[in-house]
């Protein structure tokens, strides 16, 4: 499970953007709030593997969160 520490460095890196907890699970969504499309961490995303995701996004300029994790997609059979 990803720490609120990975979170808060998210959101000091992409303040638009929205980053939080997917619950009921340990996933992790990011909100590109440009597009409107949320981003879910693999299961096994780290805090080492998300920094690292994160310092990569930083020198590039690019948000590889949008480029790697998988797109989330409501299922619309789910009560809310």
């Amino acid at each position: 499970m990803l720490s609120t520490n990975s979170i808060k460095k998210y959101r000091d890196f992409a303040p638009d953007d929205d980053c939080y907890y997917l619950e009921p699970s340990n996933n992790v969504a990011v909100v590109d709030m440009k597009s409107g499309i949320t981003y879910i961490s693999p299961d096994d995303e780290t805090d080492d593997t998300f920094s690292e995701r994160l310092e990569r996004s930083k020198r590039s300029g690019k948000n590889y969160f949008f480029e790697e994790w998988e797109e989330y997609v409501l299922d619309n059979n789910m009560i809310l």
